[in-house]
């Protein structure tokens, strides 16, 4: 497998995902519980990987490549990932 560009943080996760799958990779804290806890959203690092392709996948089919610049707005939480 390619090394990743050391510059871009997005080509070491097909690595991290194939090297440790069930590794989480995004742990966002939720919302207070009644009790005073609170809930946390995770996500290993192989579900990252398949969420950023699909993602991918989806902005290329509407003509956003490579290259393009482009403005994402996104609500904080798991999402933002």
């Amino acid at each position: 497998m390619p090394t990743p560009n050391q510059g871009n943080i997005a080509a070491h996760l097909p690595v991290m995902a194939q090297d440790f799958p069930d590794m989480p990779a995004v742990i966002v804290q939720g919302p207070r519980r009644g009790d005073g806890t609170y809930s946390y959203e995770t996500l290993t690092a192989s579900e990252l990987d398949m969420e950023s392709n699909r993602l991918a996948r989806g902005l290329q089919s509407m003509g956003i490549t490579q290259g393009v610049r482009t403005v994402l707005m996104v609500t904080p939480g798991i999402e933002f990932f």
